[in-house]
């Protein structure tokens, strides 16, 4: 099996004054024949010239149900936990865990 096409689509802010970016994405890929969307949030560490601190969070929804997603970077150690909310299609369960 070859690689997965995947389109993907991102638009961020940068607030260098209180060092944030904040950027969210947009993919689209065609896996087990369905569709997933994701929302994607990180806030990165203000001193840091290697991104070596920042916290992020993704929402996806598709054919194999809700997911959230934390990602924390400390120190170049990554934390990462992926939470399975539901495994249906949902929107309301999305649209909640946006939200939230």
């Amino acid at each position: 099996m070859g690689p997965i096409p995947v389109l993907l689509g991102e638009y961020g802010f940068v607030f260098p004054e209180l060092g944030v970016e904040l950027k969210s994405s947009l993919r689209l890929s065609v896996r087990r024949y369905g569709v997933d969307f994701a929302a994607t949030w990180t806030a990165k560490g203000r001193n840091t010239t290697d991104n070596a601190n920042s916290v992020g969070a993704e929402v996806g929804i598709g054919s194999d149900g809700v997911s959230l997603s934390l990602d924390v970077t400390y120190l170049n150690q990554r934390f990462y936990l992926p939470i399975i909310l539901s495994v249906t299609y949902d929107l309301e369960a999305a649209l909640w865990t946006m939200v939230w």
